[in-house]
């Protein structure tokens, strides 16, 4: 390879789910590669396995949803941002009563009746029917008909993901629906899974060692992580955990542990005089799982230091999980010590 040569890289031509513009940032910082815009992913990947290519950039759930045993996953651009947000003229908190909030996704629906029950949360074909109209079949004219909605006073808000915001030029304001680390006062909204992972995805036998100093090997090891994660979790759950794996500076941590009076695990990183053990960057772990009408939540979270987030303490935390959705999802007998029968403290089940 001379220092000139450079490498194919298909990305997607549209900017759903902020992969191109995020890629053509990327390419600002002179990779060994020439960007292609392509209309179709998989055939991109199938041009690559017969030779004609090098490199795919694709966004984590799509990959998820389109596996390519014929390419390997490299690497991960530097993440982009994982949380949703509220398209509407007012933060959820100051909505009016019975708001009306369109969302396509049911883990969000049921974050945001925990955080407001009075919110009525639809997604947009149920909204469509409502009104008598039809949906567009493209995607971003869809989310520019939700911001017509709002426009018109038919809905009070929707959500989608900061990228699409972007690519659909939605000039009504936006919300974040953060994590709100040290703010306990204010509902967190932990993302669904994959949010914000760029994925780079090379033929057999690409050399890697030319693109690793353009890489992010820190949001490539959460990537599998989760991957880890997610898949321990049932199928039948997947629909409604939320998930945020992500580099922390122990000085933040420390800081939104105090804001929240959490000594003990603060004990954890600093010692008996209070000067911090390490100061490397932690690896946080966010899992939660919302029942019906987000009336109970399930969580585990973990911080641990760099070298110890590996698979092995993703299982361990799986195991505990299991234990955990064991107590919490199990109706409870009848005990002559405990008392009468009560139902379980989570539902899962719509029908239920």
């Amino acid at each position: 390879m001379t220092e000139k040569e450079t490498f194919d890289l298909f990305v997607p031509a549209d900017n759903i789910d902020g992969i191109r513009p995020h890629v053509l940032r990327w390419s600002e910082r002179e990779p060994p590669v020439k960007v292609i815009e392509v209309e179709d992913l998989n055939r991109a990947a199938a041009d690559i396995v017969v030779g004609k290519g090098d490199l795919i950039a694709c966004d984590a759930k799509w990959l998820m949803e389109n596996p390519q045993p014929g390419l390997n996953v490299i690497g991960a651009l530097e993440r982009r941002e994982p949380t949703m947000v509220l398209v509407g003229n007012n933060k959820l908190e100051y909505v009016p009563k019975n708001a009306i909030i369109v969302t396509e996704l049911p883990l969000l629906k049921r974050q945001l009746l925990r955080a407001r029950s009075d919110l009525v949360v639809k997604n947009s074909e149920e909204l469509a029917k409502d009104l008598g109209s039809e949906l567009p079949e493209d995607f971003i004219s869809c989310l520019q008909w939700l911001n017509e909605q709002i426009e018109n006073g038919n809905i009070d808000g929707f959500i989608t993901t900061r990228s699409n915001y972007s690519a659909a030029s939605i000039r009504t304001r936006r919300h974040t629906l953060g994590m709100q680390r040290g703010d306990a006062s204010r509902q967190r909204f932990v993302p669904p899974p994959w949010q914000g992972y760029t994925m780079i995805l090379a033929r057999p036998k690409f050399p890697i060692q030319c693109l690793l100093e353009y890489l992010d090997e820190g949001n490539y090891r959460s990537f599998q992580l989760e991957s880890v994660l997610v898949a321990g979790i049932p199928p039948q759950h997947q629909d409604f955990i939320g998930v945020n794996i992500s580099q922390r500076k122990v000085a933040t941590i420390l800081k939104e542990m105090l804001d929240k009076s959490e000594q003990q695990l603060s004990h954890e990183l600093v010692d008996i005089n209070g000067d911090i053990i390490s100061g490397k960057p932690r690896i946080e772990v966010v899992l939660e799982l919302v029942g019906v009408n987000g009336s109970s939540t399930v969580s585990i979270e973990r911080v641990a230091p760099m070298d110890e987030a590996t698979t092995v303490m993703i299982r361990k935390m799986l195991l505990e999980w299991e234990h955990l959705m064991d107590v919490t999802a199990t109706e409870n007998p009848e005990h002559p010590r405990y008392g009468p029968a009560c139902p379980p403290f989570i539902t899962l089940d719509e029908e239920e």
